[in-house]
């Protein structure tokens, strides 16, 4: 007769067994010798191996585009009514796709240049007619236009009125 003990040493090594074919049987590995054959065959060197996901990389950033560049046009601001004699003073604003270079963008403007491109015949420069703020004398009764160029672009005509 067997003894208890005896019968629980050998249910346990049955489970022992059991457990480690099953677990070489799910890894596709043999516990005596050979390959296991359970899962299917298992691939040889000669076969042809299945493609490899290529790695995904880091999207690379694209720099963000540059907010002074290009000027694409020039607001003028001023007076629309002057008095003869009197100077009238416009304030130039170039624009770029980032909209109005003023305020947080000014550093934009440190390099460019304003030029008058068409300007009534009754209004005179006053100092330097180049730059943000520039001076004209109203020298006659009428309509003004004024235009100014910032590198490449035109503002559009700033009208107004000459009055005694």
């Amino acid at each position: 007769m067997r003894t208890r003990i005896q019968v629980i040493i050998r249910d346990f090594a049955i489970v022992a067994i059991l457990g480690m074919a099953s677990t070489a049987a799910m890894c596709n590995l043999s516990l005596f010798g050979s390959p296991s054959q359970v899962n299917g065959p298992v691939p040889s060197a000669s076969s042809s191996p299945s493609p490899s996901p290529s790695p995904v990389g880091s999207p690379t950033a694209t720099p963000a585009p540059d907010p002074c560049k290009p000027v694409i046009g020039a607001n003028v601001s001023g007076a629309t009514e002057v008095q003869i004699g009197s100077i009238i003073r416009f304030d130039i604003t170039p624009i770029s796709p980032a909209g109005p270079l003023e305020g947080a963008l000014d550093y934009c403007n440190a390099a460019r240049t304003v030029t008058p491109e068409n300007v009534s015949s009754n209004l005179r420069c006053v100092g330097s007619c180049g730059g943000f703020g520039p001076q004209f004398l109203a020298v006659a009764v009428g309509p003004f236009s004024v235009q100014f160029r910032v590198e490449g672009a035109v503002s559009q005509p700033f009208q107004g009125t000459v009055t005694r």
